[in-house]
């Protein structure tokens, strides 16, 4: 049996509620005759009276006036605690076992009382969202705003089609929960890559993290420092599991590792791989029992979907590559104009005061640009100097530095 934590700090119990010098609250007014019910037989000419004493149903004992963050700790890992997803019908996924909790608070108790403290106080945002974690499902209008996210990002094609295969199994499924393999977006810059992982999880209606991996400094921003460091803190992964209000965060959120190949290679800080926690978390069965560093509890992110970015495929490592589904962005032509087509479009439609359009030939040298990125910031440009002319019409000649000029970006 697990030894209460707050006797191991030797601490006062929890308050109890009523005192022999409080007067204890009756759902009835006093009953005068209650000193002699038990002598008398009233039956006879009170059939209706009962003598019997009548008592409350048990209820969950309410949250009492605590001193220390490990009698909240207590508290929460009872079986006196609510769990915000308890009423919850929809599909959930069991986070953490308490036994590993209680483990992991041991550990800490041969830190320093700061770092015991900062330590208490992570695991404390953990357990307040209770043990589970909802999982959201596919809706009925989902295959619809795939459908719209495809139009809008025709270059992505082949990867909405992945993505529709993958949820008409899940549609079928008992829990409607789309599960898919890890997918890595390999193109140029400025092909729409993270606009479009950004566009997808609105579709999915699940939560969204960006995790820049060329700025990344070391593996912990994945998998968290060692709790052995003062400034130690938990990494993105986990701290997803926590923030929120209670029964808002959710098991399988979407997560984007945007230009994964910059981060190939050893930390400049400590000599660690950068990407060395993606083999873990991006293979299902060992991402049910993902540890982050600072807080040393196994939780199950099995279920989180990953989406990488990447410009050049040859800078990740083998096997990492290995666990990615890959699809290679490229434009034609053809997708070029039609896109250049939308984002003028979208752009002169937040200009509802003023009535403007691109002339063909200014379509033509949009087109000719290698991103939709680079689309956004010429046709912007054109548009004010336009407007600065005073003409109705977006030219050629308002393109003051020439578009025509395609520069390859990357590294030397």
């Amino acid at each position: 049996m697990q030894q209460p934590i707050a006797s191991k700090y030797h601490l006062q119990s929890c308050l109890e509620f009523g005192t022999e010098t409080e007067p204890v609250s009756q759902k009835y007014a006093p009953n005068p005759f209650e000193h002699i019910a038990a002598h008398l037989d009233l039956s006879t000419t009170h059939p209706g009276y009962d003598t019997r004493r009548i008592e409350a149903e048990p209820e969950r004992k309410p949250k009492a006036a605590r001193t220390s963050p490990v009698e909240e700790l207590e508290y929460m890992l009872s079986d006196d605690f609510i769990d915000p997803l308890e009423k919850y019908e929809g599909a959930a996924i069991r986070l953490y076992n308490k036994e590993d909790v209680f483990t992991a608070i041991e550990a800490g108790e041969t830190k320093d009382p700061e770092s015991q403290a900062k330590h208490l106080r992570i695991i404390k945002k953990l357990v307040s969202h209770g043990q589970f974690r909802k999982l959201v499902g596919i809706d009925d209008d989902f295959f619809f705003c795939l459908r719209a996210l495809q139009d809008e990002y025709e270059q992505f094609v082949e990867v909405t089609k992945y993505i529709a295969g993958c949820a008409m199994v899940a549609r079928h499924h008992r829990d409607r929960v789309l599960r898919m393999a890890p997918i890595i977006l390999i193109g140029e810059p400025g092909t729409g890559k993270t606009e479009f992982s950004v566009q997808l999880s609105k579709v999915l209606r699940t939560r969204f993290k960006k995790i820049d991996m060329g700025a990344a400094q070391n593996n912990s921003d994945l998998a968290g420092s060692s709790s052995f460091y003062i400034n130690s803190s938990p990494g993105k992964i986990f701290m997803l599991l926590t923030e929120g209000a209670p029964g808002d965060p959710v098991g399988n959120p979407l997560i984007v590792l945007d230009e994964l190949d910059k981060a190939s290679g050893m930390s400049k800080n400590d000599g660690s791989d950068l990407t060395a926690p993606l083999l873990t978390l991006l293979e299902r069965h060992a991402a049910e029992q993902f540890v982050d560093l600072c807080v040393d509890i196994p939780v199950d992110v099995s279920n989180y979907l990953y989406i990488a970015t990447c410009n050049d495929p040859e800078m990740v490592s083998r096997p990492l590559r290995s666990r990615f589904r890959e699809f290679h962005i490229t434009l034609d032509e053809d997708q070029k104009r039609r896109i250049a087509v939308r984002i003028t479009n979208r752009l002169l439609d937040e200009l509802p005061t003023v009535d403007i359009a691109f002339h063909p030939s200014a379509i033509d040298k949009l087109t000719a640009l290698d991103s939709p990125r680079l689309v956004k910031q010429y046709a912007s440009e054109a548009v004010g100097n336009a407007l600065i002319a005073q003409r109705d019409i977006v030219l050629p000649t308002d393109f003051k530095s020439s578009p025509s000029i395609r520069q390859k970006m990357g590294f030397i």
